[in-house]
């Protein structure tokens, strides 16, 4: 029977079973609940149908290392600390460990002792920052921002007119537009503001699990169902489940999804009782979903049934009104006593955030903990987002004073070329920013004669 005032509960993860069987019988004497897997396929459907405070992941594991498997599930381990185990002491191997996202790195050879401190720290860890954002959560305002543009006004009046209702809505926009706070704050002001917001990145979670991660399953209705669970979408009773990334569903299972749409009911796996849907549905994808159902990749019909009100999120650069309201509210919303120079600010109005607002919220953190000055100036602004003194954004540069218009257009063309190809990697990712065709782009940067 399951202690009900353990202190957490760890998934220990070795294919060694006399390690697994010391492990676990120690952390039980120390009133830990402890699940045990001798591989990471079989340790998936217990990470789903458990709430894992703590993994101790062996590094050297058949079919998939541990370090494979802190790269692959980096999204997953959010709310989860990972603690690596190894038979070898590899500094190189923990530094990398530890840079994927591990809590910690310990060696077999440890003592008992030493291991249950590691694990102990990472609980304290954990459960401050469960609290922190609780917290946070409680005293934190409406957390979209209405700037003055007249985009903002709009989306504005869309939130309230989708915040009245129970429509399903769509989000759509670049990454890092506050699509998931757009949600957030459509919960917020709803009928359904006192029941659970529960948000799922379709794009986080393996193929193989996300159905029963939605559904839920009986026992035994797979290998490793060894009681029943709830899916999210029981779990969102009452309130609003948030499926971000909903084009990265797969097509088979859009079909399943597009009917608990329509007949506001479901089934978990392996059973044959159907639960009625109580939760508002809420989707988000930075992907453009018509172009989705002409590739094959997205059914239409269900896309219609998502659509009904649709809140198309600009990026940033086009709202560029709103980006001192923006500053403001997270200066304030810092704690610090900071200012930003004129020309500082100018220049801010001007760069092009690929990163959008989160970027922008990332920036202003960066000055409260780098700078040596309550002033932000024009310097620290070039520092802080590692822009060139000539870049595009600052002046115009490398172009001489007169010169036909064609010219100069081409000449800010491959400035700007030279820019977005230094900070991104993939010829596919820099012609969908341009919103260009690759082949176009193929066509410039010969042109320019951009590496």
């Amino acid at each position: 029977m399951e202690n009900k005032d353990n202190r957490g509960t760890i998934l220990v993860v070795d294919d060694d079973l006399s390690v697994r069987e010391l492990i676990k019988n120690f952390l039980e004497k120390n009133s830990y609940r402890v699940l045990i897997s001798e591989n990471w396929i079989k340790a998936e459907p217990l990470i789903l149908k458990n709430k894992i405070d703590i993994i101790l992941l062996d590094i050297n594991l058949p079919f998939k290392s541990g370090i494979e498997v802190l790269k692959e599930n980096k999204d997953r381990f959010l709310d989860t600390k990972v603690i690596i185990f190894s038979g070898k002491n590899d500094i190189e191997l923990a530094v990398e460990a530890i840079k994927l996202g591990a809590f910690d790195y310990v060696q077999k050879t440890d003592s008992i002792e030493k291991i249950l401190k590691v694990i102990d720290n990472a609980l304290k860890l954990k459960v401050l920052e469960e609290e922190n954002k609780i917290l946070k959560k409680n005293l934190a305002p409406l957390k979209y921002i209405k700037g003055i543009s007249k985009f903002s006004e709009e989306i504005d009046k869309l939130i309230k007119t989708a915040a009245r209702t129970d429509a399903t809505v769509l989000i759509t926009g670049e990454n890092g537009t506050g699509k998931q706070v757009v949600a957030e704050t459509i919960h917020s002001m709803s009928l359904r503001k006192h029941g659970p917001f529960i948000d799922i990145n379709c794009a986080a979670i393996p193929e193989t699990l996300l159905e029963s991660e939605l559904f839920g399953y009986k026992k035994g209705a797979f290998t490793g169902a060894y009681q029943d669970t709830k899916g999210k979408f029981e779990a969102a009773s009452g309130g609003t489940i948030f499926l971000d990334e909903i084009s990265e569903i797969p097509i088979s299972l859009q079909a399943k999804l597009l009917k608990v749409i329509e007949n506001k009911e479901f089934t978990p796996l392996g059973s044959t009782q159907v639960k009625k849907l109580n939760a508002r549905i809420i989707a988000a994808t930075n992907k453009n979903l018509e172009e989705e159902i002409s590739n094959g990749k997205f059914r239409q019909d269900l896309f219609y049934r998502l659509n009904v009100i649709n809140i198309s999120l600009l990026p940033l650069r086009e709202r560029r009104d709103d980006i001192p309201i923006l500053l403001e509210r997270f200066i304030n919303s810092s704690g610090k006593d900071i200012k930003l120079s004129k020309d500082a600010i100018q220049i801010l109005i001007e760069y092009d955030w690929p990163g959008n607002i989160r970027e922008l919220k990332n920036f202003v953190e960066r000055c409260t903990v780098m700078s040596e000055s309550e002033l932000i100036t024009k310097d620290d602004v070039i520092k802080f987002l590692n822009l060139r003194k000539n870049n595009i954004f600052l002046s115009i540069p490398n172009c001489h004073n007169i010169m036909p218009l064609k010219e100069f257009l081409e000449c800010k063309e491959k400035e700007y070329l030279e820019f977005i190809v230094s900070r991104y990697k993939y010829k596919k990712e820099i012609a969908r920013i341009l919103n260009i065709e690759r082949t176009a782009l193929y066509r410039k940067l010969k042109k320019y004669n951009i590496q």
